[in-house]
């Protein structure tokens, strides 16, 4: 019930339009970019991003700044949260994107305002329901994400889009085992909720159609403890 209420009154608070991260979530993210440098320093197999693809809430535009300071950012909506219809699921416009964020690609945002439908991914409508979330992951794994010319990129999301991540890659291992492979370093992986300012470390492959074939993923912990 307390958690009921707390959820009513955020979704009434205007002032939580498209809000920035709190104190406590800075620090958060803080901790995380020293455990990422680790990892870059101990193990030479990761490298840091080139490219960080983004949903454009401000909470997630400032979590990948303050994690991948010199990459290249590209803000997609297909990223971002379910549009329940509350302020902290809601952005602010494009114009007020470019002012406050210099250097992110805020193309895809231009042409959502525009009314202009990509060829591959969808539109993201107001009061969209989980599996209207989940159509928009499995757009972004099969049409987008394959195309990406780096081969090392960094995704920033947000709980409820990875969960239905989760839940995208399980529905299609269930389906047909053989053609999925999945690898995760943690029990009931695809139950598992992310924490807040949580990195973990993943490998997708596709085979030559394009078809995801293959998912390894895990803690930024178990990466910075391997061999």
């Amino acid at each position: 019930q307390i958690d009921l209420a707390r959820k009513a009154v955020i979704q009434d608070d205007s002032s939580l339009m498209d809000a920035p991260l709190s104190n406590g979530g800075i620090e958060q993210v803080k901790a995380s970019a020293e455990r990422l440098t680790m990892l870059l320093h101990k193990n030479p197999r990761y490298q840091k991003p080139k490219i960080v693809l983004t949903s454009p809430l401000r909470r997630a535009l400032m979590t990948a700044m303050n994690l991948f300071g010199d990459a290249h950012f590209v803000s997609l909506e297909v990223l971002r949260e379910k549009r329940t219809g509350g302020p902290c699921d809601e952005r602010c416009t494009v114009a007020e994107k470019w002012e406050n964020y210099h250097g992110v690609d805020f193309s895809d945002l231009e042409n959502a305002e525009r009314g202009i439908e990509s060829s591959i991914l969808s539109p993201v409508l107001k009061g969209e329901d989980n599996a209207a979330v989940r159509l928009r992951v499995a757009s972004f794994l099969d049409n987008y994400l394959p195309h990406v010319e780096q081969d090392i990129l960094a995704v920033v999301s947000h709980k409820g889009w990875l969960r239905e991540l989760r839940n995208v890659l399980k529905e299609r291992q269930d389906k047909d085992p053989s053609k999925l492979r999945l690898e995760f370093d943690i029990d009931a992986w695809h139950l598992t909720l992310f924490t807040n300012a949580e990195l973990r470390v993943a490998e997708f492959e596709w085979d030559e159609d394009g078809k995801l074939i293959s998912v390894v993923s895990m803690s930024l912990d178990h990466a910075i403890e391997e061999e």
